[in-house]
């Protein structure tokens, strides 16, 4: 399993930050704005892993 430095793993956070914003299924968002997010929220979480939490296609 994979390190965390949060009470959750990267992919709990992004949904986390998808409920936030009110996006629904199919709605589209740039990895931009996801690691502005991000860093706001979670400053410690690597900006590495944001394209894994986001899955293929997880590009802007």
């Amino acid at each position: 399993m994979a390190r965390t430095i949060y009470d959750k793993p990267t992919r709990a956070l992004l949904k986390d930050m998808l409920k936030e914003w009110g996006l629904k299924p199919g709605q589209v968002f740039t990895i931009a704005r996801a690691v502005e997010w991000f860093a706001k929220n979670y400053p410690q979480a690597e900006a590495r892993q944001y394209p894994c939490a986001l899955g293929p296609g997880g590009n802007e």
